[in-house]
């Protein structure tokens, strides 16, 4: 599958899909938080109670034997909470968190939402160095940020990545949810970058060519296509013909999930 020599990480849903996106070549799985707030009928607010969520990154764990990626946005509404959810993760079997600097509430970055703010580029860097000491060395930290998207000058957004570097950050995202990337390549040209950057493709035909010979891009996210793949046809099962889905067979479930068992 992995044929422009980037790291390509998945969303999953479950641990079926772990699995599926293990064998498709992804370098890491995704645990999405929009993925799990649809799962479980809630808004995509920022993961600020983990438990409720612990179930399904448990199972996306199980299910991958690549590591898996929590999308951990931001993590609690303070810092205690912050805290506590950090207590809990460290618990599991992660490969590493992603964490953005929006504030409480938090807003999905498809959204265009007038009242989305950011932290300061201190609060956010400690929010880094926090959890790097309660998760250790191990645990890949990806710093992400959504200072393009709310239009913050060159000047801010440098100022973001040199903080988040300096606390701790291993991987650095500067979020891109315009259909163009033009103006977002220029910028990356304008841009000391010491870590390696992150992009997320999160609409259908938004790969830009300028990536293939990008050396600071060393990773793409598609974090939830195969579960808008899923729904797709429920979506318009009004005006689908079911005759014409390729459906797995129920039995090709069944196996993997007894193979999946029989990994713990």
């Amino acid at each position: 599958m992995n044929s422009i020599n980037k790291k390509i990480i998945l969303g999953a849903s479950d641990a079926v899909i772990g699995n599926y996106c293990s064998k498709l070549g992804a370098d890491y799985v995704w645990a999405s938080s929009f993925i799990m707030s649809a799962m479980l009928g809630k808004k995509d607010d920022g993961i600020i109670d983990i438990e409720y969520f612990l179930p399904i990154i448990k199972a996306i764990i199980i299910g991958s034997f690549v590591p898996v990626i929590l999308d951990f946005d931001i993590g609690g509404r303070d810092i205690p909470e912050y805290k506590k959810n950090l207590k809990l993760i460290k618990k599991i079997n992660l490969g590493g968190i992603c964490m953005e600097d929006e504030s409480w509430p938090k807003f999905n970055a498809m959204i265009k939402a007038k009242s989305r703010r950011l932290i300061s580029p201190k609060k956010m860097a400690e929010k880094i160095a926090i959890a790097r000491y309660y998760l250790g060395k191990e645990i890949i930290i990806v710093a992400r940020t959504h200072s393009f998207i709310v239009g913050e000058n060159l000047a801010k957004i440098q100022e973001r990545i040199g903080e988040y570097t300096s606390a701790g950050a291993d991987i650095i995202c500067i979020h891109n949810t315009n259909y163009s990337w033009k103006n977002y390549q220029k910028m990356l040209r304008k841009l000391k970058i010491d870590r390696p950057l992150l992009i997320i493709i999160s609409r259908k035909k938004s790969l830009p060519k300028f990536i293939y010979n990008n050396r600071k891009i060393e990773y793409i996210l598609y974090p939830n296509q195969l579960y808008r793949m899923m729904l797709y046809p429920v979506s318009r099962m009004g005006n689908y013909n079911p005759l014409q889905i390729n459906m797995i067979r129920v039995n090709d479930i069944f196996n993997l999930i007894k193979k999946i068992n029989e990994k713990k």
